[in-house]
């Protein structure tokens, strides 16, 4: 499931079960990365789940098939139950190797694929799609992909229905952990929280390199449930 999506899914599923939520959105809904994304929803992956299987074991790699696989019907679900005009739709997928990469590669992948539990992933060794006609393909089936921003929009309008507070151009700049998580924004408000869920594509830490470097104040997203007060 395209990552950028997970935040509001999560905030409108906790709403769901009546759990108080506030959303900190560092921009307008899906002004940043969400807006532009394919939104894609897909449990197949060019990371491939052999390499994931290798270096995590098999355990995560079935944990990681099972949860893409539950996102999309997930999503699914939800565009049904608020009935949204958001362009979801199943399609067939595909996934080809690059020209230099051996075909026995895409063959290992079809085994672990099935080792995951993706085990409808089939060999193809042509598509419909003409300029590709020649090259062996994985056949992916009843992925989905969706409209990201008529999504989050729709979707942001069924979490206010459900109580549940948004706060645009707010982005993060503190984020503290004790008995509460207290989440500080760049105005100087807080956030004061039994629990909170962090759901960007820039995480606020220092802890991995590419994080320090992908942190910008002005794309940043936070969750809070279970709010106590702002203050």
């Amino acid at each position: 499931m395209a990552v950028v999506l997970l935040g509001f899914t999560i905030a409108y599923l906790l709403a769901c079960e009546n759990i108080p939520v506030i959303v900190l959105e560092g921009k307008a809904i899906g002004n940043a990365e969400s807006g532009r994304s394919t939104a894609h929803l897909s449990n197949g992956f060019d990371d491939h789940y052999q390499v994931i299987e290798q270096l995590h074991g098999i355990t995560t790699a079935c944990s990681v098939a099972n949860s893409h696989t539950q996102a999309i019907d997930w999503v699914e679900k939800i565009v049904a139950q608020e009935q949204m005009d958001c362009g979801f739709e199943r399609l067939d997928g595909y996934l080809w190797i690059d020209p230099g990469t051996s075909p026995q590669f895409l063959q290992q992948e079809l085994v672990a694929t099935h080792r995951a539990g993706l085990n409808k992933v089939s060999w193809l060794a042509y598509t419909p799609i003409p300029s590709l006609q020649e090259k062996p393909f994985l056949h992916l089936t009843a992925p989905g992909q969706v409209n990201p921003v008529k999504y989050l929009i729709q979707l942001a309008q069924a979490i206010i229905k459900k109580r549940g507070k948004i706060f645009t151009t707010t982005p993060v700049k503190h984020i503290q952990s004790g008995k509460y998580c207290v989440i500080s924004t760049h105005v100087g408000y807080q956030v004061k929280a039994n629990y909170g869920v962090m759901a960007t594509n820039k995480p606020i830490n220092d802890r991995v390199m590419i994080h320090a470097r992908q942190t910008c104040l002005s794309d940043l997203c936070y969750w809070c449930t279970h709010s106590q007060r702002i203050c």
